[in-house]
């Protein structure tokens, strides 16, 4: 068998396997930690997130998503925005070195320079970038 229908089998059997707990296991979890308010709800947590979320256009592409979601989940204010936020910062970091791994490898002169010059995701800082892998 073609490895790439290997892989849609697979594929095609873990969605079939996920939307089957879905619908069996789903109702009989109690997911009510997941809404536990993490601040007090309120005009003061609502004016956070949208500084927060306004405060992202200024930055990168990497750091302009991550605080839009911070804000998001600061006015969202349960526990299930915030873990949200982690798992999508935690891909990001992963994302960014394998793509600055792959900089390097296909610019191996120009992009160490480029490194020193352009913060990676704060402009205006000294942030150290991730290490070359």
């Amino acid at each position: 068998m073609h490895h790439s229908a290997l892989i849609y089998r697979q594929l095609m059997l873990g969605l079939w396997l996920a939307w089957v707990l879905y619908w069996v296991v789903w109702p009989r979890v109690p997911w009510d930690w997941l809404s536990l308010r993490l601040l007090p709800p309120g005009p003061l947590e609502l004016a956070l997130g949208i500084v927060l979320l306004a405060l992202g256009l200024a930055f990168t592409v990497w750091a302009r998503l991550l605080l839009a979601l911070l804000g998001s989940a600061v006015a969202c204010g349960e526990l299930r925005a915030m873990i949200g936020l982690s798992v999508v910062a935690g891909a990001f970091i992963r994302k960014l070195r394998i793509e600055e791994r792959f900089l390097r490898a296909l610019f191996p002169g120009q992009y160490p320079r480029y490194c020193t010059e352009v913060p990676a995701l704060i402009p205006f800082t000294k942030l150290p970038r991730s290490a070359p892998r």
